[in-house]
């Protein structure tokens, strides 16, 4: 998958602007371009559709660039689609699931289990089954930030399922920012 066949195949794409490719020295078959706010970044085994900008009309795009790609190869095989959603937390926000997040503390009682390590990063993750999909959450809290990172994994067995799912992005990530919001306290 290159640039310019992503473009002959989807033509609603074409644009004006040339499209630079990146490419990353010593690691076979990686490159990536960016087309109307997508990073487009193809790997063997995998393809990654990254919005440079975190709103609706990126999403969507992202939605009909997927499956603009799924019904000319439907001779690909998938195993699978997820989508990941981070948030960041500002000052005045705690997670609601996890206590303990004071890094100082455990900090202490990793001294005084392991004399002279630091504790600078903490990792908690839940993983949630439903009959759609499989979603990681994970809470990280570091000295400088905590994060939410939702990551939803849906199994594929039918290209109709791949399609509606797809096809369902923008709806996917409003939930996710409904769930964030459930997970996330203000104080």
């Amino acid at each position: 998958m290159t640039p310019e066949w992503v473009i002959q195949q989807i033509d609603w794409l074409k644009t004006d602007d040339p499209i630079p490719i990146e490419v990353a020295i010593g690691v076979p078959q990686s490159i990536r371009f960016r087309v109307h706010g997508v990073l487009v970044q193809p790997n063997p085994g995998r393809l990654d559709l990254i919005a440079e900008k975190e709103i609706n009309d990126t999403y969507e795009l992202i939605s009909r660039i997927a499956v603009s790609i799924v019904e000319r190869l439907p001779h690909t095989p998938i195993r699978a689609i997820g989508h990941n959603v981070a948030f960041k937390l500002d000052e005045t926000e705690q997670f609601r699931a996890i206590q303990g997040t004071d890094l100082d503390a455990l900090q202490e009682h990793y001294r005084r289990v392991k004399r002279g390590d630091a504790i600078n990063q903490i990792q908690i993750k839940h993983t949630v089954e439903s009959s759609r999909y499989t979603l990681n959450v994970t809470y990280a809290v570091s000295r400088n930030d905590m994060v939410l990172d939702l990551n939803y994994h849906y199994p594929m067995v039918e290209v109709l399922n791949l399609v509606s799912t797809l096809q369902d992005f923008s709806d996917n990530i409003a939930e996710a920012g409904e769930l964030a919001q459930r997970l996330v306290e203000s104080s």
